[in-house]
């Protein structure tokens, strides 16, 4: 794989500034891999895993002060990439081929009067163009081929005010106008009208911070053939709130509740649909309970920082996502009800300098107990739902010595079921996935240079995310970047 990048940067006047960042990924695709279950040795080589890219993005910034700014993206994707398809016992099913070409033009505006009024501004016109190949396949022709074109265009609007030092509310509407094409016989053709208004608060008093939203949630969509999503206009309510218990700001206290709501999109209702998709809307009900703990010290540590977060929440209609065909042609369906249990804790911390030398250490852990609640004479009751963990640790480590930095980087998942029937044969196993990396800062010369050297799944461990999909074992990448 090679991934060079460029970004360069232009002051044009006083006030005008040009960025351009342009990257390219080419890469083979083709990674040795080992089914396990079969008591052999044998080694098998990833197919049609190739991929080319490119991506483009122009930007020019205007800054008169700090209170009026401007700025416009221009920004180009294509990408050639194959889907390789599952494996079962060395078996490799032949894979699919997927090409985008995107492009978008984004334009914001920000303003901030004397009152301590701002508007925010926010425009965008895309087009998405999709080609799907799947050959060979059988039917009369031998293949499928089909070709998506999806249009949007988007304006985003919002106005806050200070009402006094402690006291903001604000107000945005977003709108969006959404159309899809394809090549395909009797194709649905769906266009949607998205409507968005948010009115918020953020107040303060003594040691409370207190916060709310009200979102509002339109949506109008239209089809030549089948039914059209309909839903009713839809209030998403959010509260939150902080507080510091204690006269030393180091503790703290939060607690939110969330009223969410979440459409089917038009990818998950038209793209790659065989069949006409019946997908209902998500509704979810959000609790959570959390703590945070910061101090800065003044012996070997110079700060630690504790997180922990409890939340539960109430899912109606769930959208499941499963891969199916390949890793980019899911199968959607809703469960009627989950319930979903979580916990997550997070550590951070870092040394003082001593002698050029410095440590930071960074650890993460997840539980999440996601079930079924549906029906409760179904197989798959109070079962956790297909291909989500209940343990996941992320930990993170690094030590600098001046202008040199060795990381490593270390996660563990639990197995993950991809089916709602948690029965053993149904197990995709867990893994723990290590990689480690140097970086070195040097100048030649004049010139700034950063190398970096990676080594991705250090011990070539055998794992899967998604069932019959393996994994890449140990790999290196090696970066060089250049600053003129």
């Amino acid at each position: 794989m090679i991934n060079p990048y460029l970004q360069w940067q232009q002051r044009i006047s006083n006030n005008w500034q040009l960025v351009l960042n342009s990257n390219y990924i080419g890469a083979n695709g083709r990674y040795k891999y080992k089914v396990d279950g079969d008591a052999s040795d044998t080694l098998a080589i990833r197919k049609n895993g190739n991929v080319h890219s490119l991506q483009t993005d122009v930007a020019l910034y205007y800054s008169k002060t700090d209170s009026n700014k401007f700025n416009i993206h221009l920004n180009y994707y294509n990408a050639k990439r194959g889907l390789p398809g599952p494996v079962i016992f060395y078996s490799e099913l032949p894979g699919q081929h997927l090409n985008n070409n995107d492009l978008f033009v984004q334009a914001g505006y920000q303003h901030i009067w004397k009152n301590s009024l701002k508007l925010l501004l926010n425009s965008k016109v895309s087009q998405l163009k999709t080609r799907y190949l799947d050959s060979p396949y059988f039917n009369t022709k031998g293949y499928i081929l089909e070709n998506y074109k999806q249009r949007e265009a988007y304006q985003s609007a919002a106005l806050s005010y200070a009402i006094t030092n402690d006291w903001e509310i604000s107000y945005v509407i977003d709108a969006s106008y959404t159309t899809v094409d394809a090549d395909i016989n009797k194709y649905a053709y769906p266009a949607r009208f998205t409507l968005l208004n948010v009115l918020a608060s953020s107040f303060k008093i003594g040691r409370w911070q207190l916060q709310g939203n009200l979102l509002q949630t339109n949506i109008h969509e239209s089809v030549q053939k089948g039914a059209a999503f309909q839903q009713k206009a839809v209030l998403s309510p959010t509260l939150v709130a902080t507080v510091q218990p204690f006269s030393e700001p180091n503790f703290k206290l939060r607690a939110f509740y969330k009223n969410a709501f979440r459409a089917p999109t038009l990818d998950e209702l038209y793209y790659y649909a065989a069949v006409e998709r019946i997908i209902k809307p998500e509704f979810v009900y959000q609790y959570d309970l959390g703590a945070t703990y910061s101090k800065n010290l003044n012996g070997f540590l110079e700060y630690v920082v504790l997180t922990a977060d409890a939340y539960y929440n109430n899912v109606h209609n769930k959208i499941l996502a499963v891969p199916s065909r390949n890793p980019a042609v899911f199968s959607f369906s809703n469960l009627g009800k989950v319930d979903i249990k979580g916990l997550d804790v997070g550590f951070r911390s870092q040394t003082r300098s001593y002698n050029g030398w410095q440590a930071s250490l960074n650890v993460n852990y997840t539980y999440q107990y996601a079930v079924d609640v549906s029906d409760p004479t179904a197989a798959t009751y109070k079962q956790q739902i297909p291909y989500t963990p209940k343990n996941t640790l992320a930990f993170n480590a690094g030590a600098n010595y001046k202008d040199l930095g060795i990381y490593f980087n270390q996660v563990v998942s639990a197995g993950r079921y991809y089916t709602g029937t948690n029965q053993p044969e149904y197990l995709v196993p867990g893994y723990a996935l290590s990689d480690a990396s140097a970086v070195y800062k040097f100048i030649s010369g004049k010139t700034p240079v950063t190398t970096s050297l990676e080594v991705n799944n250090l011990f070539n461990k055998n794992y899967s995310i998604i069932r019959s999909y393996p994994m890449p074992g140990r790999s290196y990448r090696l970066s060089f970047q250049i600053t003129i």
